[in-house]
């Protein structure tokens, strides 16, 4: 009888605890977001910037039932970026935004 595959492979077990050391510092978060930074100004401003756009308005949709929410890829990434402020900046404590 052959037994099932349950262990991650040698590569996978050294090469994860790398990147999530990497990837768990402050600095590593930035290199990343600038990273993604500017393959989306390149991307958007190459030849195909056409599927750019097409990529940002894709539809995601979850459904319960008859229930459910569709939007496009751009406003769910808006929304959850407008949570997490509200989440980080609870009244009174966490990352303060002052308006002017």
């Amino acid at each position: 009888m052959a037994r099932a595959f349950t262990e991650r492979t040698a590569w996978a077990r050294n090469l994860a605890a790398p990147v999530r050391d990497y990837l768990s510092t402050e600095s590593s978060g930035a290199l990343a977001l600038l990273a993604a930074a500017v393959v989306a100004l390149a991307w958007s401003n190459s030849p195909w910037s056409d599927s750019y756009e097409s990529f940002w308005t894709t539809d995601l949709s979850i459904m319960v039932g008859d229930h459910g929410i569709s939007l496009d890829l751009r406003e769910w990434v808006s929304d959850g970026m407008d949570l997490d402020v509200e989440l980080l900046a609870p009244q009174g404590g966490g990352l303060r935004i002052m308006q002017r």
